[in-house]
């Protein structure tokens, strides 16, 4: 090994040395040029400005002189007007051989004389135009004149060549410039001879001994001492070189038997490799391939013929340059540290044109002598596809591949940080769907989670790929706009528009398993432009908007406004109170008087729900009702409607105020009704109170009836059969399908009170009374109206042939108590 070690240096040196005898005599030959022309420049810019400056004094002096001797002659010219004289002045300047022309001005600023000369035409130089600029110049001389006291000036003028002065200096600067260039040049070649016969000659005398020896010989060698250079630093060289020489000499036998023994060991060690499952292979310095093993042949999918002998620069790495740099990076730390240099992770593009990651250790090496780079890898291909896979499913939904609730909120703050470094808005967009639990419960879930994935695919449509769209959980999606504008004015035009959009998409129907759904959605949109306020009451706010926008009617947009957020903070605290107040019995029912339209006696009631709040006092039912089936608490307390109605009913009956024609009319909710066991439910309650079922007469809305016709019919239809009786309530304000009304086992409807109240004032009003009572008629059923509060329209309702009315005209709804002061046991007097 130490004899290759020996062998490599010698070759290095000689490479050394064959480059120094081609290279140094040029180098320097082109120094000492270099250095001459540099002094040769330096000496011509500096004589010539020199003797430019010089020549300026000169010249200026000059004419200063000849304008001076001229201004008394041209002053008594001017004074007398005589042109003769004005002329000899003017023509004893021209005698002055750069002056091109003259002139005499009086003091009236005319030309008492002027002259030019004829033959002044000569050739401008291009050297003299950069150095001294314009060639034509002129220069003037003020002549005071005084006459009676008064002064005035005329002028002497004179226009000259500014060149001409400067043409014999410079020729004579340019002749002394070429001999120091001359002179210059001899030095510097006497210099390079002398330089060449002291150092180059015997410097290449002794390169050539260099490359003539045969280090492979068993025999001793040496350099020979050159003729005049023994005792000089070139001597020197000569011993230093024999020195090493003899001690290379001595390593030979020993090396040769240490690399025998070493080749038995590589062979068994490359034995050992080759079974290997680990990638590796050896390199030089330079990127030639020394070594692979078949673990790498097969992974990088070349054969080793391929690689072997080869530059890594033309075979892996042309189809992986960026990963290039890297490793060059990692093969200079291992080899100047001598340390182990691990990469994590690398991604090669192999030869089909595929892509693995291996894990990589690098650690310098000798291989044969040869200082090498050996590297170990690890293919991690399918580790870092399962990690992938894994962080992909902890920031996704697994259902529409969006982004998830926890990967929304790093982009928001993401978004809030831009958002206040670019002074731009940004909006937030709170997606709610309407009415998908009883989709999702009518359909399957299956149909429900597709829809969802369509669902998802049309907002990905709708907005931008800047935009983030997530899937926060169930029905509920979210979208973080950037960008929108300056203004919030601005981001408000975007954002509508883009809402707008996402709901007249969701218009289209959806086709799932052959069936055909439609679906709206709640949206609530609120806006940021700094950091102030964080992602997560942001969301809130959006939430908030939302909720009003579901409030409203469904199907719409809201913005946030910060009033909104007192009122879902009282919706919050209403919450978390509507459990504790179903427990503890702060529920209960009032019942409003239905009365005979023909009679004016009372033949039923209708119960109605109350909230008695410890704290707030009543609760509007406006409030409360909907804030119960947001929470899905509906169905519990609407059955302990039914039982407390039913409960009363029995009551009443026990104390004779009521008989069997007497009906108890109780709202059924919409969660409550699509339960599927709600006709047994029922049934059940009224067998426990022994009410008869033909007093009980539920109530029903139209917006129950439309979203599941074939449910809704089968429900009836089943408690229809024990005697139970429907209406529907607030009939009008909804679909009214008379298809729907023709399939259902109605027995009431029930006129809303926004009719009744313009019933004398609004003649539509007045109209659509009329025909809803009309149509009852030819569907042989009673009519009920609600909200009566004037005698006036008790009579145009008893004219149009209502059969029944309820409202604060004859009573507001009452506590049991007050109520039962209405139907005394000794005084009832009941019809039908």
């Amino acid at each position: 090994m130490r004899v290759d070690i020996a062998i490599s240096f010698l070759t290095l040196l000689k490479d050394y040395k064959t480059k120094i005898s081609q290279n140094l005599i040029w180098k320097l030959s082109l120094a000492c040029l270099l250095t001459t022309i540099t002094i040769s420049i330096y000496i011509t810019v500096s004589d010539t400005f020199s003797e430019i400056n010089k020549q300026e004094i000169v010249l200026n002096d000059e004419l200063d002189r000849l304008l001076m001797s001229s201004r008394n002659p041209a002053k008594i010219a001017i004074l007398n007007f005589d042109e003769t004289l004005a002329k000899e002045v003017i023509l004893g300047l021209l005698l002055t051989g750069y002056i091109k022309e003259v002139a005499i001005i009086d003091d009236y600023g005319s030309v008492l004389s002027t002259h030019r000369k004829s033959d002044m035409s000569t050739e401008e130089s291009a050297v003299l135009t950069y150095l001294l600029g314009e060639k034509d110049r002129e220069k003037s001389l003020d002549i005071n004149i005084s006459i009676s006291n008064t002064k005035s000036v005329g002028e002497l003028r004179i226009k000259y060549n500014y060149h001409e002065p400067f043409i014999a200096a410079l020729d004579e600067l340019k002749l002394r410039i070429a001999y120091i260039f001359f002179g210059l040049f001899i030095i510097t070649f006497l210099f390079l001879g002398i330089f060449y016969l002291l150092v180059i000659k015997p410097l290449s005398i002794l390169k050539k001994s260099v490359i003539s020896l045969n280090i492979e010989s068993s025999e001793a060698i040496h350099l020979k001492h050159l003729q005049n250079h023994k005792d000089d630093e070139i001597g020197e060289l000569v011993n230093a070189f024999n020195n090493q020489l003899n001690f290379i000499h001595t390593l030979f036998d020993q090396n040769t038997k240490a690399l025998e023994s070493t080749e038995e060991s590589f062979s068994s060690l490359q034995a050992l490799i080759e079974a290997l499952p680990h990638l590796i292979i050896v390199k030089s310095l330079q990127n030639t391939v020394l070594f692979v093993n078949n673990a790498f042949v097969r992974e990088f999918g070349y054969s080793a013929e391929e690689l072997l002998g080869k530059n890594l620069d033309n075979v892996i790495y042309a189809n992986n340059s960026s990963t290039k740099q890297v490793m060059d990076d990692a093969d200079e730390e291992a080899f100047s540290t001598q340390q182990s240099v691990l990469l994590p992770e690398v991604t090669w593009q192999i030869k089909n044109g595929g892509y693995i990651t291996i894990e990589m250790r690098k650690i310098a090496i000798q291989f044969r002598g040869i200082p090498a780079i050996l590297t170990v890898g690890v293919d991690i291909t399918e580790r870092k596809e399962h990690q992938a896979r894994i962080q992909h499913m902890a920031y996704h939904d697994s259902l529409t591949n969006l982004p998830n609730r926890h990967l929304f909120i790093d982009r928001l703050e993401q978004a809030l940080l831009r958002s206040q470094r670019s002074q731009k808005f940004g909006a937030l967009i709170f997606v709610d769907l309407d009415n998908f639990k009883e989709v999702n419960d009518a359909k399957g879930h299956f149909a429900g989670d597709t829809l969802l994935t369509n669902i998802a695919n049309r907002l990905k449509d709708v907005f931008r790929e800047e935009d983030t769209v997530a899937r926060l959980g169930g029905d509920e999606f979210v979208i973080c706009m950037t960008d929108l504008g300056k203004t919030v004015e601005e981001a408000k035009v975007i954002a509508k528009d883009r809402a707008e959009r996402l709901l007249l998409s969701l218009r289209d129907p959806f086709n799932i398993q052959g069936l055909t759904m439609k679906l709206g959605a709640s949206l609530g949109i609120t806006f940021f432009n700094n950091h102030q306020i964080s992602a997560s009451e942001l969301l809130g706010h959006a939430d908030m908007a939302m909720y009003k926008a579901k409030e409203a009617g469904k199907n719409q947009i809201k913005f946030f406004e910060d009033s909104m957020a007192e009122s879902i903070a009282r919706l919050t605290e209403l919450k978390e109170d509507s459990r504790r107040a179903l427990d503890e019995g702060e529920f209960y029912l009032v019942y409003q008087p239905q009365l005979n339209a023909k009679t004016n006696k009372i033949i039923g009631a209708e119960a109605l729900l109350r909230w008695n709040h410890p704290v707030k006092g009543l609760i509007s039912p406006a409030e409360f009702i909907p804030l119960l089936e947001d929470i899905e608490l509906m169905p519990e307390v609407g059955e302990m409607v039914l039982k407390t109605a039913l409960c009363q009913t029995q009551r009443w009956m026990m104390q004779e105020r009521i008989d069997d024609t007497f009906k108890i009319s109780i709202n059924v909710s919409p969660q409550q009704f699509r339960m599927s066991d709600f006709p047994k439910v029922v049934s059940d309650i009224i067998e426990s109170f022994e009410v008869p079922p033909y007093m009980v007469d539920l109530e029903i809305t139209e917006s129950m009836i439309i979203d599941n016709i074939d449910y809704t019919v089968a429900a009836m239809k089943e408690l229809r059969s024990t005697g139970v009786h429907f209406s529907i309530d607030d009939f009008g304000t909804g679909y009214s399908n008379l298809n729907y009304l023709k399939k259902l086992p109605l027995d009431v409807l029930k006129v809303d009170q926004s009719f009744v109240r313009d019933i004398q004032s609004d003649p539509n009003d007045t109209a659509i009374v009329r025909t809803i009572l009309a149509m009852a008629r030819q569907l042989n059923l009673r009519t009920v109206a609600e909200g009566v509060e004037t005698p006036d329209q008790l009579t145009m309702l008893q004219e149009m042939g209502c059969h029944v009315y309820q409202g604060y005209l004859y009573s507001p709804p009452l506590k049991p108590a007050d109520f039962e002061q209405l139907i005394p046991i000794d005084s009832q007097d009941i019809e039908t």
